[in-house]
């Protein structure tokens, strides 16, 4: 309840109604919502010159959940649902903690959850993160659990995890390799229920664009304007193109290959650029502070000074549990895990601090261990 009315207070405080989006994703998410909403059909306003409408460029979960709301534009009803799912993710992250540690443990996991200024504020956004985090958390709980059928809602879960944020679908293989070392059959099972949760994602878009799409036609554009060399010299970690005339006509899925050769090309072209980019990505995804000019000064700070703590304790907690054995040491190496690809991703595609909240809960439920383990001591 705590963390539901924290939630709702900063709702409350920012205007549950109010229609400014604070960034692109917001404003699409919304085009596709409305269109979902009204016409029955996922597609956003045509991103490049003279191209088609978008129909696959942004993930699925949030306009699926935001178009039953949608009810003439009005912002209430989806914002109210995320504020819900978001404190939903505190006794997620509770369960998480007591499958691994105990009481104490599971407790101080769910405050942390439930309190963490950046999941509360990414609750009020409108943002796929929110959906993504609880399903994720719930995914790894069901893993834990070691049991058939909750491997097979395991796979289920992450699957929907990744239709909120596509780059989870690249953690299959690495989160199956981790089930397979547990259990070859919960393995299956939960390869099963992922297919089974995005195929009908697959065969929608192979109706659409007749050729497979994964999880999303972004993934192009990232990779160019990640890796071109001007990027080297803009604040924002990415160079964006002012008018993309590179894809002009293009379709979606031809204008992300197109986006995906010129990014090889630069690579290929200034090898040591790349490289200074990618460490470059690696230091804007794990910096403390995000950078003020585009979040501000004071949501700057909070968040710094709310991840070094977090980070430092999930640190202790992590030795800790691997040191302990069973599922804590387990489910540290499902942390470590996650947090190895989603750094290799967004250091080869784009990253700003935003990209690594899918390991916050993780990191608060080691964080967590780390605290009750000073109580205990003390």
């Amino acid at each position: 309840m705590a963390a539901l009315a924290l939630r709702l207070g900063l709702l409350a405080w920012e205007g549950p109604s109010k229609r400014h989006f604070g960034d692109d994703d917001e404003r699409m998410y919304a085009q596709y919502a409305q269109s979902l909403a009204e016409r029955g059909v996922l597609e956003m306003a045509p991103r490049y010159p003279d191209a088609p409408p978008l129909q696959a460029f942004r993930p699925p979960l949030l306009p699926l959940l935001w178009a039953p709301l949608w009810m003439g534009g009005s912002l209430v009803p989806i914002r109210l649902l995320l504020a819900l799912l978001g404190a939903c993710l505190a006794p997620a992250t509770a369960w998480v903690a007591g499958l691994m540690f105990s009481r104490r443990e599971a407790l101080w996991a769910g405050a942390l959850a439930a309190g963490y200024p950046m999941l509360s504020w990414l609750s009020v956004r409108l943002l796929g993160e929110t959906p993504c985090l609880l399903s994720l958390t719930l995914s790894l709980g069901c893993a834990l659990k070691g049991k058939p059928r909750w491997a097979l809602a395991s796979g289920a879960l992450l699957a929907v995890a990744a239709l909120g944020r596509s780059v989870l679908t690249g953690f299959l293989p690495l989160s199956l390799l981790w089930m397979a070392g547990r259990s070859r059959r919960q393995a299956g099972l939960y390869a099963l229920g992922f297919l089974l949760v995005m195929s009908p994602w697959w065969v929608r878009n192979a109706l659409v664009f007749h050729r497979f799409v994964a999880t999303t036609t972004d993934g192009g554009e990232c990779f160019y304007i990640g890796n071109h060399p001007k990027a080297l010299g803009d604040p924002r970690g990415y160079w964006m193109p002012p008018r993309f005339d590179e894809v002009r006509g293009m379709g979606e899925c031809e204008a992300q290959a197109r986006f995906y050769a010129l990014g090889w090309e630069n690579v290929v072209a200034h090898p040591a650029t790349a490289l200074r980019l990618a460490w470059t990505k690696f230091g804007r995804f794990w910096r403390p502070w995000p950078h003020a000019r585009y979040v501000g000064t004071r949501a700057a700070w909070i968040d710094g000074l709310s991840f070094v703590p977090l980070i430092l304790l999930a640190a202790l907690g992590l030795d800790l549990s691997i040191r302990q054995g069973g599922l804590a040491r387990s489910g540290a190496v499902w942390l470590l895990l996650l947090a190895a690809w989603m750094t290799a991703a967004h250091m080869a595609f784009v990253a700003t601090t935003r990209y690594r909240a899918p390991l916050y809960p993780g990191m608060a439920v080691f964080a967590a261990a780390a605290l009750a383990s000073r109580r205990r001591r003390s």
